[in-house]
C-alpha cells in the first residue's frame, strides 16, 4: 500500500514538473545558432536516393552533381542521422495548438557531412 500511494505522488510530482515548467528543454538563439565545425546536415527530397561508397577518399553518391560538391569540399564521410527511420509510404500529419493541420517530416534522408574543419 505504502509502494503504491509513494509511485502516485512521485508521478503526480513529475507531471506537475513538466506541465508547470520545471523541466524545460534549452533553447537555441536564432541570433547566435550553434554549430559544429566540419560537420554539415542535409535533408534530401523524400524521391533521392544515395547509393554512398568512395573512390580514392571522396565519396560517390549516384549523383554527378552531389559527387562534384563533395569531391570539392573533400567530404569525407557522410552517414544518417536517424539510422533506423525508413520511408513511409503514407504521409502523417499532426494538429498543432493552434488547430493548424501539418504534415509529418520524413526523417530517413537526413545525412550528416564531415568536411574538413577549416
Amino acid at each position: 500500500m505504502k509502494k503504491t500511494l509513494l509511485l502516485i505522488l512521485v508521478q503526480i510530482l513529475f507531471c506537475t514538473l513538466i506541465f508547470a515548467g520545471g523541466i524545460v528543454p534549452p533553447r537555441q538563439d536564432p541570433d547566435n545558432p550553434e554549430w559544429v565545425k566540419g560537420e554539415i546536415l542535409v535533408k534530401f527530397k523524400d524521391d533521392v536516393e544515395l547509393q554512398i561508397s568512395s573512390n580514392r577518399g571522396i565519396l560517390e553518391t549516384g549523383i554527378n552533381s552531389l559527387n562534384e560538391l563533395n569531391s570539392k569540399w573533400q567530404v569525407s564521410e557522410m552517414e544518417k542521422v536517424f539510422k533506423t527511420s525508413e520511408k513511409r509510404t503514407e504521409t502523417k500529419t499532426i494538429k498543432t495548438y493552434t488547430g493548424e493541420i501539418i504534415e509529418v517530416p520524413q526523417l530517413f534522408n537526413i545525412y550528416k557531412m564531415k568536411i574538413p574543419d577549416d
